[in-house]
């Protein structure tokens, strides 16, 4: 079973190669192919990750180079690259745990009629609303106006599903990962596994802190746009837009709060 692993690359020096060796260290055992694609890295990122490939010339690890064009982008470049059956999605911040792949396989040998499976996160735990999501359970599409889950890192997914579904609006500067699973669930049988099995940016918040999650503001305009869509498109009618824009609107201006009190602790 060929798996591609599809690794976006921007100034991430201090972290690729970590990345790379929890890639390297799944006890699952399969034809992986890496696909990394440096999206116009300015430090020494791409003389790290060719050093890399120098050390272990028995791995199949393709680099794509292109002119810096943002995440989106990258993804794609990596999707329209990928030879694998499945395709699993990885940021170069973010490490796999051991048996990550081990778990997901299994389920999906066990329940093939799933297209996408994620997982927790280290350290998180997925609530919709009051209630726990602690077993194994299809992603409902209402659910994701409440919490975007499963996070991008945990994700795998059938390659041959993006022939329906397509691949990341690169117009889409925030909320491009939202929007890509919003049609993936309104399409396909996505489903999410409680495991806790990826360590995502190096311990850092989810939200307020550096990078593209940092921008708050940029966030909750990329929810507003995938709301617009999907009440466009006749996922949702119009009371369960009212609905969930009131929600996303409570919880921007309640991680706002959050943030200026983690601030103010921190000076």
């Amino acid at each position: 079973m060929g798996i591609s692993v599809i690794i976006p690359v921007y100034n991430s020096a201090a972290s690729i190669e970590r990345c790379l060796n929890s890639v390297l260290a799944q006890t699952y055992k399969a034809d992986y192919q890496i696909i990394i694609v440096n999206d116009g890295s300015t430090d020494n990122s791409l003389e790290i990750i060719n050093r890399y490939i120098q050390e272990h010339p028995s791995i199949d690890i393709l680099v794509i180079n292109k002119p810096n064009g943002g995440v989106s982008s990258a993804r794609n470049a990596g999707l329209y690259a990928a030879t694998g059956e499945w395709i699993a999605l990885l940021d170069s911040d973010d490490e796999w745990l051991p048996d990550k792949i081990a778990v997901q396989i299994g389920i999906v040998n066990t329940h093939p009629e799933i297209d996408l499976l994620g997982t927790n996160v280290v350290g998180s735990q997925t609530r919709i609303l009051w209630k726990l999501k602690d077993k194994l359970s299809p992603v409902k599409v209402w659910e994701l106006f409440i919490k975007w889950h499963p996070s991008t890192p945990t994700v795998i997914f059938r390659s041959e599903i993006l022939k329906d579904v397509g691949v990341y609006d690169e117009s889409m500067r925030y909320g491009e990962d939202g929007e890509f699973l919003l049609r993936i669930c309104t399409q396909k049988n996505a489903w999410f596994t409680p495991e806790q099995l990826v360590f995502c940016g190096n311990g850092k918040p989810t939200f307020g802190s550096s990078g593209l999650s940092g921008n708050m503001r940029g966030m909750q305009r990329g929810q507003r746009q995938i709301l617009k869509r999907a009440y466009n498109k006749h996922i949702i009618h119009l009371t369960q837009y009212m609905l969930f824009a009131l929600y996303a609107e409570l919880k921007y201006w309640r991680r706002i709060l959050i943030v200026k009190i983690r601030s103010y602790k921190n000076q």
